[in-house]
Parts: structure tokens; sequence; C-alpha cells
């Protein structure tokens, strides 16, 4: 169940049919980038209330690992929670207009002007 609803996620997030998303496949090879991987994390997060570190995700683990990986939070967030929120059936819905368009832009940037950018997000604010 856990790898249907993730599956289902990850095809959503990548804006392809579920069954055209290999399963087996690493993330990072079926498409999610960095930018992705926030999106699906928080997805997951909110989703099935468990904590998911990024750097698993940009690890590029397959859709199976993950749900085998992340299955015993989820069993730990169930015992915790007399309802779990558990959504299997994701519609496709485009991205709004401007989401659109940052990622169109985003998508055009070099591996150098990403890896800076990146960078430049992680770097701590220097307060004057």
């Amino acid at each position: 169940m856990v790898e249907e609803y993730l599956g289902a996620l990850t095809a959503h997030v990548l804006r392809i049919s579920p069954s055209r998303l290999d399963r087996s496949v690493p993330l990072s090879d079926a498409g999610i980038d960095s930018l992705l991987a926030i999106e699906l994390k928080n997805r997951i997060e909110l989703d099935l209330r468990i904590i998911v570190p990024i750097a698993k995700l940009l690890k590029g683990p397959s859709v199976r690992s993950l749900a085998i990986d992340i299955l015993p939070l989820v069993e730990d967030a169930q015992d915790k929670t007399p309802q779990p929120v558990v959504r299997v059936a994701i519609e496709p819905q485009p991205a709004p207009a401007p989401v659109s368009d940052a990622l169109d832009e985003i998508g055009e940037l070099s591996d150098d002007e990403m890896e800076s950018l990146l960078s430049q997000l992680a770097e701590p604010e220097v307060q004057r």
C-alpha cells in the first residue's frame, strides 16, 4: 500500500501517468531533481505525517526501496494516530502558471548555475 501511494505520488510530482513510472528505477533516473524531491518530501510528510530526510530522497532510492525504508515510520505513525491520513489515488493537476514558469526557468539553468543557486540558498544570511 505504501509503495502504491509513493508510486502515485511520484508520478503526480513528475506529471506522468502512474503506469509510466518504473518503481524499481532510482528516483533521480526517473526525473526527480532537487526541487521535485522537496515537493515529494513535503507531500509525503503532509499525507503520512512522518519525517523524511531530504538527503534520503536525494540519494536516489527507487519508489520500491523508499517504501521499504519508510514503512516502519508509517506503521509507527499509525500506532500514534487513530485515523492515519493516506491518499492512494492522486489526480494529476497542472501547476499554477507562476510555478510552471519558475520550473521552466529552472529547467533552463546549467548544472553550474543550479549548483550556485542551491549553494546560495544553503548559506546562512550574514547579518550586518
